[in-house]
C-alpha cells in the first residue's frame, strides 16, 4: 500500500479545506493511505509520497508552507512531491507556484492550480473532477 502525506497551508478554511478533502478522498478511493495535516501536525517524515499545498495571499503562498520545506528538504530530496496550491488569482498562477518550485529540492512529479474564493463560491465544486484526475494522475506516477 502507498503512504503519501497531505501537508497544506492556509489561512482561512473554505477553499483550500474542501480542495484537500477531495484530494483526501480521491486517495482514499485509490486505496492510498493518507496522513493528512498542516506542517506541525504532521508525524514522522516516512511516507513514499508528499502532496504539498498552500493557500495565497496577496500573491505569497503562506510562510509556514516554505518553512516546512526548507526544514525537510533533505527528507523531500529522494521520495515524489506534488505541489498544489489554491488561489483566487487566475491570470498568473504560474507566479506564485514558483515560490514553492524554488523552494523545493527537486522538480515535482506535478504541480496543480485551484481557483479560490473569497466570498462567493461560484461554480467552485466543478473542481473537484479537477482534482480527482490529477490525484490519478500522480499516485500513477507514484506507483
Amino acid at each position: 500500500m502507498v503512504h503519501v502525506a497531505l501537508i497544506y497551508e492556509t489561512r482561512r478554511k473554505k477553499a483550500m479545506v474542501q480542495v484537500v478533502e477531495w484530494i483526501e478522498d480521491a486517495l482514499a478511493s485509490m486505496g492510498v493511505d493518507a496522513e493528512v495535516g498542516k506542517p506541525d501536525q504532521l508525524g514522522a517524515m516516512n511516507h513514499d509520497a508528499y502532496f504539498i499545498g498552500s493557500s495565497v495571499y496577496g500573491g505569497k503562498v503562506v510562510p509556514r508552507i516554505l518553512e516546512f520545506i526548507q526544514k525537510y528538504k533533505e527528507e523531500l530530496a529522494s521520495k515524489p512531491v506534488a505541489a498544489f496550491m489554491v488561489c483566487k488569482e487566475t491570470k498568473h498562477p504560474e507566479e506564485q507556484m514558483e515560490q514553492v518550485l524554488d523552494a523545493l529540492p527537486a522538480k515535482p512529479i506535478g504541480q496543480q492550480f485551484f481557483e479560490g474564493y473569497i466570498l462567493l463560491e461560484k461554480d467552485f465544486d466543478r473542481q473537484r473532477t479537477k482534482a480527482e484526475a490529477w490525484v490519478t494522475e500522480m499516485i500513477a506516477k507514484i506507483k
